[in-house]
């Protein structure tokens, strides 16, 4: 984990770091803020929004709050980042850089060494190396202050040397600027710098040389890279000619990856720091008082899920209005549109639709939202199902809750944990006393101990003594049996629960429909509410 949460203003602190304040107005949260394994946070786009900004965040941004996920990216990598491991502790240690964040030394040379190959640097562990890969590790030794090994620089010099300056194209990219970064960090003042001038002259030749209709953002790239190398030798930096910056920059004044229509940032700080002059003035991506943020977490209807597990987390917390005046302008600009757009699965609308009508309710925002849960499930109703129902409520609650329990009662469906919930759920809004009764002994037939259970379905007539517990199914059987203690007691006890991180095995604890769970489950019987987020 990034940061335990053992107390509610640790709960409090996760959910400021968890909810985007900027740029504009459309605020909402992301999930997983403190999760290593599926962190929202962008090393990339935090690195180059800091580049973009002379290493000055925008108000609201916390540098603290940003450096106890940076920690863990130098030390562990973080699951969810596109970038290889050597790129992930590069750039980690130029946010601790820019931002005065400490880096432990030793733990990101550990880190380091585990993609050592000979004196190469490899992108990931038990990978070959390569020299841009060394020279990446080189940039992470010198933000963090570490030596760079004698050997690796011994072995760039005497490539450097050897190396012609008849070089296609992508030989001096992949390897002679990465040569000339690593040399260039060793180099110190009595040092002769022939070999640097003839490869580099060389390079801006042949980088020079290639037709306008070929450049794209690689090339922009290696030419900043070269520019930057030059500039260490005392040689001028040279701007990129005007015709050259129209192939690159679009109508909207920025660089966009190859086969994508959005602006990248770094492409369009090469072309910013390189003189085009047709460039934007400034770069704006969401972010929290965290970070940026990944492109994938900002998905509207992942957003809204987080948004509509965030604000009942925070209802269980310090309240929800520091969070709900603050978006209106999301729930009409992302989320409603969302519902209309053709390329949202069918099967997704009722959920978000179930999701939406409760944050507009909390948001006070008049909005009208369309069920489409008219039709049955394509196989049979579900747990989701019913939930959705019971979120919307009225005639539509009704109406499922009798055709789920119809289905329940023709049998076949295996005695689990989910349709011991579906039949509480159902029973408690028809007042079925059956249905209730039968959902008290299939919740009986699954538990383990008190307050712990098995997933379910157990063999008929027969205890789950020796089944593997489930928070989930856990938290439904407290809730159902009504148990006199609090759960997450139990749990602790039996080293499921750190605080309010509960992991069962299938889960880490960190999502905030887990958080929320572990919290309404501190109470007895998870507080007599249904303790499972839609």
């Amino acid at each position: 984990m990034v940061a335990p949460i053992k107390t509610k203003e640790d709960v409090a602190d996760l959910l400021s770091d968890s909810f985007v304040i900027g740029p504009g107005s459309n605020h909402y949260f992301v999930d997983d803020a403190w999760s290593e394994a599926r962190s929202p946070f962008s090393l990339y786009e935090t690195y180059w929004q800091l580049r973009w900004r002379d290493g000055r965040p925008p108000p609201g941004v916390d540098p603290v709050r940003i450096g106890t996920w940076v920690q863990v990216a130098a030390r562990n990598g973080l699951g969810s980042s596109p970038l290889q491991q050597v790129a992930q502790i590069s750039y980690a240690a130029g946010i601790a850089k820019y931002l005065n964040i400490r880096l432990d030394p030793q733990l990101t040379a550990a880190k380091l060494e585990t993609m050592r190959d000979g004196d190469l640097y490899a992108p990931d562990p038990g990978a070959g190396g390569t020299w841009g890969s060394t020279a990446a590790a080189v940039r992470a030794m010198r933000d963090v202050g570490l030596p760079v090994p004698d050997a690796t620089l011994r072995q760039a010099g005497a490539k450097l040397s050897g190396l012609s300056t008849t070089l296609t194209p992508e030989e001096a990219v992949s390897t002679a600027i990465p040569l000339l970064e690593v040399v260039g960090a060793g180099r110190s003042g009595n040092d002769s710098k022939e070999d640097e001038l003839r490869v580099s002259a060389a390079v801006l030749s042949i980088l020079n040389a290639i037709e306008p209709s070929s450049i794209d953002i690689s090339w922009l790239g290696a030419r900043y890279q070269l520019d930057s190398v030059r500039s260490s030798l005392g040689q001028p930096r040279t701007s990129l000619r005007p015709e050259t910056c129209a192939k690159l920059v679009t109508s909207t004044g920025t660089v966009t990856l190859p086969n994508r229509v959005d602006a990248d940032t770094q492409g369009t700080f090469y072309a910013r720091e390189l003189g085009c002059r047709t460039v934007i003035s400034q770069m704006d991506r969401p972010y929290t008082r965290a970070g940026w943020v990944l492109g994938s977490a900002v998905d509207p209807y992942e957003t809204l899920a987080a948004t509509h597990a965030a604000l009942a987390l925070a209802d269980l917390v310090a309240g929800d209005a520091a969070f709900a005046n603050r978006l209106g302008d999301s729930v009409e600009q992302l989320w409603t549109p969302m519902l209309k757009d053709a390329s949202l699965p069918s099967t997704a609308h009722p959920l978000a639709s179930a999701r939406l009508a409760r944050v507009a309710d909390i948001a006070d925002v008049s909005v009208t939202v369309e069920s489409n849960t008219s039709s049955k499930p394509s196989d049979r109703y579900e747990l989701v199902d019913v939930l959705v129902a019971n979120a919307i409520g009225g005639e539509e609650q009704r109406r499922v809750d009798e055709l789920a329990l119809a289905q329940l009662q023709e049998g076949g469906d295996p005695e689990s944990m989910d349709v011991a919930a579906m039949l509480a759920i159902i029973g408690g809004h028809l007042h079925d006393k059956a249905a209730m009764a039968r959902a008290a002994v299939i919740a009986r037939q699954n538990r383990i101990v008190d307050t712990l259970y098995g997933i379910g379905p157990c063999e008929e007539r027969q205890t789950c003594a020796s089944a593997e517990p489930s928070i989930p199914a856990s938290a439904i059987g407290s809730w159902i049996e009504r148990s006199h203690a609090a759960p997450r007691h139990r749990w602790e006890e039996k080293g499921m629960c750190d605080g309010f991180l509960c992991s069962d095995g299938a889960q880490d604890g960190a999502s905030l429909g887990q958080i929320y769970l572990a919290l309404a489950c501190d109470k007895p019987a998870c507080g007599g509410r249904f303790p499972l987020m839609i």
